[in-house]
């Protein structure tokens, strides 16, 4: 027998790895991104059945949010199994639980000592399953979100069986809004987590058109009323939608220069890009969408590895043919989720790094300079949560929301990195972290620096006055 015949080819074995990346992840960039550093190791008789191969993939990627199995709940989203003395009850609300009720009614988070010594295989296979249930909804959170990018589009008898009304997805899409069409052209949106879907007399067809709600689509008195309403039900969405950042740049041509100038630390834009599903090429970073990739420019060279500041150059859109496409000519979503991702990529790079750097002397001097920078998108929208959320404070002349800042009993903290300041001198505060921090379920999204806000604020009014550090600012 020759070496080739027990050596898999390299194609069998790339298609392989496709497949564990669709089952990982469900998302289309992730699958397309994979795709493409195969196919840079691939030969060039691999090439045509690697592209045919991850083309059908990708379009398999965008679907899988209907394929959520039921993992033996009820329609109550419920599921029970006896152990011994106690009845282990898996349920899944907004996210999935375990209990344990005893044979008295009485409900605890774990189970009795006897029930883990007679029954070990169920206590196993009962925790076992939540972790599946939780893997599950995680999938199913990525392929919802994925659609945007994708223009994801359900069939309403799909959507309201698959996922509006599995025991498992339920949860999930509860809380997210959605657009039903009603009648061609006409869509109408809905929360089902606010109560009865609000539609027109008659049940939409079968065949009606379901996707998720989008900002980019929205006017500006609609965005408001979902956040009004998202803050009034302290209804924590799977993603952020409500509060999601969406972008309509001035420009009509294929470039826009909306995040040009920015100063940002490289090792932190390659790191989450890598994630995000960009490739540098060219010594730039490339995202293909759809038959489009977006091109976004760093000033000095990319490479695995490189470290350094760079000013951040223009965004670029081309055509799968390589010829521009112009902005104008882009879904409103579509390109509003690549430019979303470009944001998250300078935001990492301006703020992300400052608990590791901020110490250092250049690297202070650099923070200084996105100190006073305006806020981005990501920096707007956190505002606009706050304001929402500590409402009554700001009603009380306590607090104050300025452009860049919440000003608090003569402390600034800065809404886009955090740091907390009491005339121009910089404050430690030693906040709670992991099991220690207090939840925060009521936050309209999930987000760190948001959540580390909160704290603050929440630290400084219990504790008042904090020792700050003279001449550090």
């Amino acid at each position: 027998m020759t070496w080739a015949k027990v050596q898999p080819s390299f194609t069998a074995a790339a298609l392989t790895e496709l497949h564990a990346t669709l089952a990982a992840s469900p998302r289309p960039t992730d699958v397309r991104y994979a795709a493409g550093a195969l196919l840079r190791c691939a030969e060039p008789w691999d090439r045509e059945v690697l592209t045919e191969q991850a083309a059908l993939l990708v379009r398999v990627a965008g679907p899988r949010a209907e394929q959520v199995g039921d993992l033996g709940y009820g329609p109550d989203g419920i599921r029970r199994i006896p152990c011994g003395t106690s009845t282990a009850v898996l349920t899944v609300t907004d996210e999935a639980a375990l209990t344990w009720e005893g044979a008295d009614g009485r409900v605890a988070k774990s189970p009795p000592a006897p029930v883990r010594r007679e029954h070990p295989d169920e206590v196993a296979y009962a925790r076992d399953l939540l972790g599946k249930t939780r893997a599950q909804v995680r999938t199913l959170t990525k392929a919802l979100e994925g659609g945007y990018a994708e223009g994801t589009v359900y069939r309403y008898d799909r959507w309201s069986a698959a996922l509006a009304g599995h025991p498992v997805a339920r949860g999930t899409a509860r809380r997210l809004i959605w657009e039903i069409e009603c009648a061609p052209g006409v869509w109408r949106a809905v929360l089902p987590a606010a109560g009865p879907l609000d539609l027109p007399e008659h049940e939409p067809a079968p065949s009606a058109g379901v996707r998720l709600w989008h900002p980019a689509r929205a006017t500006h008195d609609e965005r408001r009323t979902w956040r009004d309403l998202i803050a009034a039900l302290q209804l924590r969405q799977p993603f952020r939608q409500a509060y999601r950042e969406h972008y309509l740049p001035a420009e009509t041509g294929p470039v826009t220069a909306m995040f040009h100038g920015h100063l940002v630390r490289v090792e932190a834009v390659l790191g989450l890009a890598v994630r995000q599903g960009w490739n540098i090429e060219h010594d730039e970073l490339a995202l293909t969408v759809g038959e489009m990739t977006a091109r976004f420019g760093i000033a000095g060279s990319l490479y695995p590895g490189a470290t350094g500041w760079a000013e951040v150059q223009e965004v670029f859109l081309r055509r799968a043919d390589g010829s521009p496409q112009p902005l104008t000519g882009v879904d409103a979503v579509r390109l509003s989720e690549v430019l979303r991702s470009v944001d998250l990529l300078v935001s990492a790079g301006s703020f992300a790094w400052c608990a590791g750097h901020a110490h250092d002397h250049d690297s202070r001097e650099v923070l200084n300079r996105l100190y006073d920078q305006p806020l981005g998108r990501t920096g707007r929208l956190r505002r606009a949560a706050l304001r929402r959320v500590l409402a009554t404070h700001i009603a009380s002349g306590r607090i104050e929301l300025g452009d860049r800042h919440l000003r608090l009993d003569g402390y600034d903290i800065h809404l886009a990195t955090g740091r907390v300041t009491r005339e121009g001198d910089l404050v430690d505060l030693a906040l709670p972290t992991g099991r220690r921090a207090v939840p925060l379920p009521f936050l309209p999204y999930d987000e760190a620096l948001l959540e580390r806000v909160v704290h603050t604020v929440s630290h400084l009014l219990e504790n008042g006055l904090v020792p700050h550090r003279v001449g550090s600012g």
